[in-house]
């Protein structure tokens, strides 16, 4: 490491009443010395902070800040904070306050508070802006504790205390800062300013007016939490409150809602009237707890009212319309009434239909659909007139759009980013590998980085393939290497040796799938076939094209050859390897099943889905993925699967998701389960949706995690539009719905219900198929259903019985419910199941 003067110490002691010529004289060695550390990349450049810290606290007492500032904030914010003090003390430089606000933005998560609180106490700095000198406080009574610090410094209470109730924290929050420690509790800022209230070293009134002050300064709902639940504390008298209802009245109109509702409650305890007019945000909240308290202060006002019908919940609506039913409804509530008809909820909506003293048509939506051009036996394989056959289906083409090849301006970009698994990079660094001239163009800004990846990495992604194309060199294999891995190892021995030529897994289209045909190209032109790669061509085969592909094949040679004809459909093969293993399965010779089961007694989240399968163990990107779905494999437990290995077996990459999807229907821990690789495939139309995928979808309905349950519900509402998916597909999770939060996939069904008449009627149809299996406190899902057959005027068929026995009110409702689903309905699953016709026949 570079050295440091070692007369530091002295050199700041000898620093007091110094004048600035002589304290400059000093400035230079010591600005060289902090470059050279800066720019040092040995290993211990950065671990000696003592010296660190006192080399700052000498360039304060010596450099200007124009010289400070040049070397960065990360460095200067290591200065020792009492001696630093001491030192700017005693020089006083005019700069000191513009130095301070530049150290305290330095690093938000943990600034120099014992600095600049000492600079404050001594009157040599005015107190900084309130963001970055509040944020040091509460960072630092993060660290000891805010008992702690009042202990240490009372003057606290005069001022900044005071200021965190009602100014700007800046980065850190005085929520995070309570709860980030456990032992912190008992001695966070709530507690300590509870303590003030309670002992006089904060008066209470004071403390009181200032929560509420501090909540109608546009404060964000995660940080008003600690406001809302400091008063709670505080416990205020109905007199407190009937004192503050001004304050209160104004938080109403604050930005989020938590603060309304918070503000609402409030007003409602005090007993105090509030006008019908400042409680339109609280009508208009989403959520219902602060709608109903809003009701119970509004008196006779139904144009008030009448905003809460825009709430999505049935049961708000119905409670506006009890007392629109018993209030005098005027003309400004009769026209607030009927501009709320349209988003009202069909159970509810005849009630203020009445009310209105109309009744509106119901309008239908009605295609007319054309068989004539569609070939029977196309009819016969999608099932025409009944439900969704099971997927695939033998002989529906699946390939989509194709890939385009990559070029070496984006490898350049995308190199400059290593973490990518874009498999069209490595087929162009094997296309180009027989020369190094694109190092001399637009790769030449990557000649001096990418040898380092291949000296210290492992052989993980295409940069590693680059280095070895690069510098002859190969990287190692990791201890434990997926498929990915051994695949990219093959192919920088290959680009190493320069031996130009395709990569022979390459997707030729969308979602992983090869064209037959030009894999007979591909291993024909082959001068070898690595195993693994062979392996992972094989499973991408695209069912489109297989029978003239496989006379095509008839000259490819040796295995591969063989391995290859097997695939297509030809004369199976014996063999132990991984690429045989793939060539039978892709066949059919020998079929891969997995089965999956529920398990809500398990002790972990990982543990609640037990998948078993009867394909092959050991090396290979088959059993790959089928290990990634045993929780039993604890060395894969973490990896996810990997969604293009097998196109052809979506469910087996959804079993693997699955398997992980049991973390996320919780709220303590989530964890990334391929989901996100999975389901955008999906979205494209030529994609088959066998019953495990679908199981699949229907759980990740209830993830904790957005892009899971958001990405299934796009997944769905597309599957339906294009006849992949109808209830009877769906109802195969049956059996999973214990696991699902109903309170969570009761919204996320009703946002596809909501997406098109189709839609609804297959969420309609769905929980009238699965209701019995749910779990018992399965209301939000009764709700729905009643919803959807109210809107429909359809009654439950398959769970009649079972709703029969509930006490559940929308359970009762539906069994009074009766009625076939409309014709419309069957026609416009009919006029899905032709449009998945017409794009066969486009294929074909």
């Amino acid at each position: 490491m570079t050295a440091l003067p070692t007369n530091l110490s002295e050199l700041i002691t000898g620093l007091h009443g110094l004048p600035e010529p002589e304290r400059r004289k000093h400035a230079p060695g010591l600005l060289r010395s902090v470059r050279a550390i800066t720019t040092d990349s040995s290993s211990d450049a950065h671990v000696r902070w003592g010296e660190i810290a006192l080399l700052q606290v000498a360039l304060a007492g010596t450099a200007t800040f124009t010289e400070i500032r040049r070397l960065g904030r990360w460095w200067a914010v290591q200065i020792d904070p009492e001696l630093g003090a001491a030192v700017l003390l005693d020089r006083r430089p005019a700069w000191l306050a513009d130095y301070v606000a530049w150290l305290l933005g330095a690093d938000e998560t943990n600034p120099p508070w014992t600095l600049v609180r000492a600079l404050v106490q001594a009157g040599a700095i005015e107190r900084p802006p309130a963001p970055l000198y509040l944020n040091a406080l509460v960072t630092h009574g993060r660290d000891i504790g805010a008992r702690r610090a009042v202990q240490r410094d009372p003057a606290l209470l005069e001022h900044e205390f005071w200021a965190l109730l009602t100014a700007d924290t800046g980065q850190e929050s005085l929520r995070a800062a309570d709860v980030s420690n456990e032992w912190t509790k008992g001695a966070g800022f709530n507690a300590v300013i509870a303590e003030c209230a309670a002992d006089g070293r904060m008066p209470r009134e004071r403390v009181l007016d200032a929560l509420l002050d501090g909540l109608a300064n546009d404060m964000i709902a995660y940080r008003a939490t600690w406001h809302t639940k400091l008063w709670k504390d505080l416990a205020p008298t109905r007199a407190e409150r009937i004192a503050r209802v001004d304050r209160l009245r104004v938080l109403l109109g604050a930005a989020v809602e938590p603060i309304v509702g918070f503000a609402v409650e409030e007003l409602a305890r005090s007993g105090v009237a509030v006008p019908a007019a400042d409680l339109t945000p609280a009508l208009a909240a989403s959520t219902k707890k602060t709608v109903r308290t809003a009701l119970k202060l509004l008196d006779e006002a139904p144009a008030q009212a009448a905003i809460a019908l825009g709430h999505p919940d049935a049961a708000i609506q119905g409670e506006v319309l009890d007392r629109l039913e018993r209030w005098t409804l005027d003309a400004a509530g009769r026209d607030a009434l009927l501009l709320q008809l349209d988003v009202m909820a069909a159970t509810v909506r005849p009630r203020a239909e009445a009310l209105l003293g109309l009744a509106l048509p119901t309008t239908l939506e009605t295609v007319e659909v054309d068989l004539d051009d569609i070939p029977q036996p196309i009819q016969e394989a999608l099932n025409f007139g009944g439900a969704v056959p099971l997927a695939p289906v033998p002989g529906e083409p699946v390939l989509g759009e194709p890939l385009d090849a990559a070029t070496l301006d984006e490898l350049a970009e995308s190199l400059g980013t290593k973490w990518t698994r874009d498999e069209r990079l490595v087929d162009l660094i094997l296309r180009e590998c027989g020369s190094r001239a694109p190092f001399e163009g637009p790769l030449a800004a990557l000649v001096e980085r990418l040898p380092w990846f291949v000296e210290h990495q492992h052989c993980e992604w295409p940069i590693h393939v680059a280095g070895a194309w690069l510098t002859g060199t190969v990287a190692d294999l990791s201890d434990r290497p997926e498929t990915w891995h051994r695949r990219l190892f093959a192919a920088s021995r290959r680009a190493a040796r320069g031996e130009a030529g395709r990569l022979l897994a390459l997707p030729t289209h969308v979602g992983g799938w090869i064209e037959p045909a030009v894999l007979v190209t591909r291993l024909r032109e082959a001068a070898d076939a690595d195993e693994e790669e062979l392996a992972t061509a094989l499973l991408r085969i695209a069912p489109d094209g297989r029978a003239p592909a496989l006379d095509a094949a008839a000259d490819v040679e040796g295995r591969p050859g063989a391995l290859l004809r097997c695939a297509l459909g030809g004369e199976p093969i014996e063999d132990a390897g991984p690429a045989a293993a793939a060539a039978r399965a892709v066949a059919g010779v020998a079929p891969v099943t997995v089965e999956l089961t529920l398990d809500l007694d398990g002790v972990r989240p990982i543990d609640r889905f037990v998948l078993t399968h009867d394909g092959p163990t050991g090396d290979g990107p088959l059993a790959d993925l089928l290990a990634v779905t045993e929780p039993s494999e604890r060395e894969r437990w973490h990896q996810t699967p990997d969604q293009f290995v097998y196109p052809g077996r979506r469910d087996l990459g959804a079993a693997g998701v699955i398997n992980r999807l049991g973390w996320n229907l919780d709220t303590e821990y989530t964890m990334l389960s391929g989901a996100h690789e999975l389901f955008p495939p999906l979205l494209l139309p030529t994609e088959p949706i066998a019953p495990m995928t679908a199981r699949c979808l229907l759980l990740a309905l209830g993830s904790s995690v957005a892009d899971e349950h958001l990405l299934a519900a796009d997944v769905l509402i597309a599957a339906i539009e294009d006849g992949r998916v109808d209830a009877t597909t769906l109802a195969h999770g049956r059996a999973d719905l214990p696991a699902i939060k109903p309170n969570r996939l009761a919204p996320r069904l009703q946002a596809i219900a909501e997406a098109g008449p189709l839609q609804r009627a297959v969420v309609r149809d769905l929980l009238d198929l699965t209701i019995e299996a749910a779990p018992a406190r399965s209301g939000p899902l009764l709700v729905l259903f009643d919803e959807l057959c109210a809107q429909t005027a359809t009654g439950p068929r398959a769970s009649r019985e079972h709703l029969g026995t509930l006490k559940h009110k929308a359970a009762k409702a539906l069994a009074k419910r009766a009625g076939d689903p409309p014709k419309h309905e069957r026609q416009l699953a009919l006029a899905a199941r032709v449009r998945r016709a017409r794009r066969w026949m486009e294929r074909t």
